[in-house]
């Protein structure tokens, strides 16, 4: 769903919610775009406790949510979206563009310690326009580092489990039979 560039508001944003709150929460939209729409941070807070429930529910399918444009100052203030990262881990991408992100300097320390606590699952956080600052720039990016190493010692202590152990043994199986392909061609 893109309703981008529409004047909605909050009350337009509060049906919309509503709206998705009633399709339920396993078959959430794969997009949601609603950049520059007039919503505040009331709207935003409500949207906000939308995809929380969602990941509480262990939702699979991979969300696309860009809100750019709309004041969401007060909700960064409250570390909503950092809930939002830390209990929703099917977004994979997360636009949060012109949104008052770092009128203070307390909100992108939320945000990142939400990236931190979402393991992973971001693909693309865009957060142009805000204002982030050194320190906030320096609060993500070491999110974005501590994620990337906590993601390279999960893949490197893989051991049978999940489908990267399953792939490893089964490449390991294929090599064993080259091996002894190769080893009888030579006899």
């Amino acid at each position: 769903l893109d309703i981008s560039h529409n004047n909605i508001g909050d009350e337009g944003m509060g049906h919309l919610i509503r709206a998705l709150y009633q399709r339920g929460k396993m078959n959430p939209l794969a997009v949601f775009r609603a950049n520059y729409c007039g919503f505040t941070s009331v709207m935003c807070s409500r949207l906000c406790s939308y995809l929380c429930s969602i990941g509480q529910e262990k939702c699979v399918t991979p969300m696309e949510i860009s809100l750019d444009g709309n004041d969401m100052k007060e909700s960064h203030e409250r570390g909503e979206w950092a809930r939002v990262l830390a209990t929703n881990h099917s977004i994979s991408t997360l636009s949060l563009s012109c949104t008052g992100l770092g009128a203070s300097a307390g909100s992108v320390t939320l945000l990142s310690a939400g990236l931190v606590q979402n393991k992973g699952s971001i693909q693309n956080l865009v957060l142009n326009d805000n204002r982030l600052g050194d320190t906030g720039a320096a609060a993500i990016l070491r999110a974005v580092v501590e994620v990337a190493n906590d993601k390279r010692n999960e893949i490197g202590n893989v051991s049978g489990g999940g489908m990267l152990g399953r792939e490893s043994e089964m490449n390991d199986r294929e090599n064993e039979k080259r091996n002894e392909k190769l080893e009888g061609n030579e006899n």
